[in-house]
């Protein structure tokens, strides 16, 4: 997790690898960091994938 982290920082661009690194953080318990990482995901959003990334992170909200 810690190095698809690192590679993140280096290429924010890289949706599927924040979407990837929140569901690691999600399975590893870790809720803050599956959120943040997601926020990551809709920040760096083309806008047409905004919205469903959005949802994704209501989800993830929600069950912390």
């Amino acid at each position: 997790v810690a190095q698809l982290a690192a590679k993140q920082e280096e290429n924010p661009s890289n949706i599927q690898g924040w979407i990837q690194l929140s569901r690691s953080y999600r399975m590893l318990g870790d809720m803050d960091k599956a959120i943040a990482a997601m926020q990551s995901a809709v920040d760096n959003a083309p806008d047409e994938q905004k919205e469903m990334l959005q949802k994704e992170l209501e989800n993830l909200t929600n069950l912390q």
